[in-house]
């Protein structure tokens, strides 16, 4: 099973990820097809922004260079990986942005195609800011479900709502990332009791970013109507609500997949553990293969497999044992410097987002 990060996994430990990639004739067309669009919308080459000497964030982190980055960088590493690995794809997933590198690895997208969305997203975002978000666990530090923790999302929620507009945006399974106005977010932070997870402190608010897959994102889902009609995925996928896309023009209604990309997940919440659930439960696969850039979604997919007890894997340090086993549940590819994936969801938490 295949998982596309979402658009936080490009941080500094990133930078020159295409030199240490290898096998170039495999992602070069893609990354100069990159440059090229990411040219004519204006803004700064993919492979120009990876080469950069040192990790700027208001360059790499803005929105559309953020966007492009980790869309292409996903897909060639999908490339290189698929031509040298002893595996298959029985399917795949993303994280929010991650979504639109599923739809194109799954063969409902060009590779063209989905980078305009990743584009036309990142433009907006860049033109828009409509509130924002912040992150806050729901679990313990050895990964257990807490009850204290979602009843304190809970009663945040409540008073948020009461001075403005709060929801849930993205469910990552041991965390969730709020969405909100500005009043909303301002209530959120002052309700939720503070929370260390290893250097991390939560609330995490996540600057420049808007309130993603919540109905204040629906001015962002005018701006995808002009996408073009989607194909029929030639492999499973499964998105952000837990429906799972089968394969084949006959089986998968392609009009309503693009419905759903272009509309349903921008204004409503992405169930990212859900949605891998559902992939594990269904696809039954072998292993997961978390695509780059970097290895951050790894902590919260060892959360949602320790909640699903998956292969034996029950807390946080059953997911470290099983990762350094020969039979690893998760197979990804961290930078040099990244932090292992049974740590990456306290040392890198912003892998999680739009």
């Amino acid at each position: 099973l295949v998982i596309c990060p979402g658009r936080g996994s490009y941080n500094s430990a990133e930078l020159g990820s295409l030199a240490r990639m290898g096998s170039r004739p495999l992602w070069q067309p893609l990354v100069d097809e990159a440059d090229a669009r990411c040219a004519a919308a204006g803004l700064e080459r993919v492979s120009s922004l990876d080469a950069r000497a040192r990790f700027e964030r208001g360059v790499h982190l803005d929105a559309a260079h953020a966007s492009a980055l980790t869309f292409t960088l996903s897909a060639a590493d999908f490339a290189v990986r698929a031509a040298a690995a002893d595996w298959a794809p029985v399917g795949f997933v993303g994280n929010s942005l991650g979504w639109y590198t599923a739809a194109h690895l799954a063969g409902a997208l060009s590779f063209g195609e989905a980078l305009e969305i990743v584009l036309r997203t990142g433009g907006w975002q860049r033109r828009h800011t409509v509130g924002g978000q912040l992150v806050y666990p729901t679990q313990d530090e050895g990964w257990t479900p807490s009850g204290e923790l979602r009843a304190a999302v809970d009663g945040a929620l409540r008073e948020a709502n009461s001075a403005g507009y709060a929801a849930l945006s993205i469910d990552l399974g041991g965390a969730v990332v709020l969405a909100a106005d500005e009043p909303g977010l301002t209530s959120l932070k002052a309700a939720l009791p503070p929370v260390a997870r290893g250097r991390t402190r939560f609330p995490l608010s996540l600057p420049g970013h808007s309130a993603f897959h919540t109905p204040l994102m629906a001015p962002m889902a005018a701006e995808l109507e002009q996408t073009p009609p989607f194909a029929p995925p030639t492999s499973p996928l499964v998105d952000g609500s837990g429906r799972l896309w089968p394969a084949g023009g006959e089986a998968c209604d392609v009009a309503a997949l693009r419905e759903y990309t272009i509309h349903e997940q921008v204004v409503a919440p992405y169930r990212f553990a859900h949605s891998l659930e559902t992939a594990i439960g269904a696809l039954d696969p072998e292993v997961l293969v978390l695509l780059g850039p970097g290895a951050g979604l790894g902590g919260a997919i060892g959360q949602v497999l320790s909640r699903m007890r998956w292969r034996g894997i029950d807390s946080k340090a059953a997911f470290a044992q099983a990762q350094r086993s020969d039979r690893p549940a998760l197979i990804t590819l961290p930078p040099a410097g990244a932090a292992p994936a049974a740590e990456a969801a306290e040392e890198r938490p912003l892998a999680i987002n739009e």
